[in-house]
């Protein structure tokens, strides 16, 4: 005990150092998140030229394929001429748009050959960084889980601000400027509601949004943007509140149709509160253990036997993850299953073969989804992690991408759906709440 709080100095020093490089993005962005911004613009503006040019600005005024007189079918205008000075100018914009566009992604590609051979030769020592980081992160997340409720929330509180501020840092690569203050306070009302007072948790999130808006009115000296908004939205959203479920499921204390494994007599006997150990804690402590076996299942099930790339199936999944195959998700969601299966019947649910499969397929396909999900925001921005706070994993984000759509769906199962298992065992229910 002593050991440990000996590093907590360290450890808030650390964390408070990572949140204030998270909060000066810019500082830090590589030249090629800069080209990547800059090249998402140019594009866009060739689009606007382009659906312009298609569009008619009205009666006689460089209109494509305006009928009558010479010059039928090209573009005219009342001069006779079959192109206006006007289009002449977009033209020349065009071409230099896709001149610039050819540059940088030229750079682009030069940066990543440049970077691609000291990668190769890192591969073993970078898997031995991810395995003894992976092993740390099991070991600190099992204390935290059952350290508490309260413990539990702030512990989840830290993670889901820094995640937040990852998330709004990516954003920001991309040339959006989201509400980050305001954000961040709702991320801490929401997750004290979820652990103090779930009767109001789900009020938070539109009263968040009701705030937000105010931010954007009367603190910031110009017009927000929608981007700007939606982002800002997104991120209470999308690290805040879909998280905070966890929180949730954690404070449940009994009433459940499980049977837990019995606590430790050392902590009876030291005296030390009861929530440490509750139904909630033994769940979520299984639960984040499958999600982590069925990130290894997919991992190892895709390099032995992955051979259909997720692009064979269509849509954006193959071009947001190209590396990811068919065969890996399989295996993931099938190692989901097994686990939770176990897991069912170590702790007797209700009909524990079918509940558990159900729960365990369920479980692995929405943790695939959310990996899919922080891929594509990375793949947008033009990042390849999140942050640099797990060495060999990245940021928090890299690393619980997995946990945060999953977090609502295992509290919905626990809470409604198994006990339907049991007849006559009522649902754990919320006053004044979901």
């Amino acid at each position: 005990a002593r050991a440990v709080a000996a590093k907590i100095p360290f450890f808030l020093f650390y964390y408070f150092k990572y949140m204030a490089e998270l909060w000066r993005p810019e500082k830090k962005l590589p030249r090629k998140v800069a080209d990547t911004r800059i090249m998402r613009w140019v594009q866009q503006l060739d689009e606007v030229l382009v659906k312009d040019a298609l569009s008619p600005r009205g009666e006689g005024t460089g209109k494509v394929g305006s009928t009558g007189g010479e010059g039928a079918g090209e573009v005219g205008n009342p001069g006779g001429e079959t192109m206006s000075e006007t289009d002449q100018k977009v033209e020349e914009v065009r071409a230099a748009c896709a001149a610039l566009v050819a540059s940088l992604q030229a750079d682009l590609d030069q940066a990543s050959d440049s970077t691609e051979a000291p990668a190769k030769g890192k591969k073993g020592s970078g898997l031995g960084k991810r395995l003894v980081t992976g092993w740390a992160l099991g070991a600190g997340c099992t204390a935290w889980i059952f350290s508490g409720n309260v413990g539990h929330a702030v512990g989840l509180l830290l993670l889901a601000i820094v995640a937040q501020l990852e998330y709004y840092k990516t954003v920001i690569a991309t040339g959006v400027y989201p509400a980050r203050r305001i954000s961040v306070v709702a991320t801490v009302m929401m997750y004290f509601c979820a652990c103090k007072a779930p009767g109001l948790h789900q009020l938070v999130l539109p009263l968040a949004a009701t705030a937000v808006m105010v931010w954007f009115l009367i603190m910031r000296p110009r017009p927000g943007t929608i981007a700007e908004v939606s982002s800002s939205f997104m991120g209470i959203f999308y690290v805040g509140y879909l998280p905070s479920f966890w929180v949730r499921l954690r404070t449940i204390s009994d009433g459940l149709p499980v049977a837990t494994m019995a606590a430790p007599p050392f902590l009876a006997a030291m005296g030390l509160p009861a929530d440490l150990w509750q139904q909630g804690a033994v769940l979520k402590w299984w639960t984040c253990f499958t999600i982590v076996m069925t990130d290894v299942g997919a991992y190892f099930g895709g390099k032995s036997f992955g051979k259909h790339k997720l692009a064979t199936v269509g849509g954006a999944a193959g071009m947001t993850s190209p590396n990811k195959t068919i065969e890996g998700a399989v295996a993931g969601i099938l190692a989901s299953v097994l686990f939770m299966m176990l897991g069912a019947y170590l702790m007797k649910w209700p009909l524990w073969a079918l509940s558990g499969s159900i729960f365990g397929a369920s479980l692995g396909t929405i943790a695939f989804v959310g990996d899919l999900t922080a891929s594509m925001f990375k793949r947008d921005a033009g990042v390849k992690d999140y942050g640099s706070l797990f060495p060999g994993h990245g940021g928090v984000l890299d690393r619980f991408d997995s946990y945060i759509f999953t977090g609502p769906f295992v509290y919905f199962f626990f809470r409604w759906v198994l006990p339907f298992f049991a007849p006559g065992a009522p649902a754990v229910g919320v006053p004044g709440g979901f």
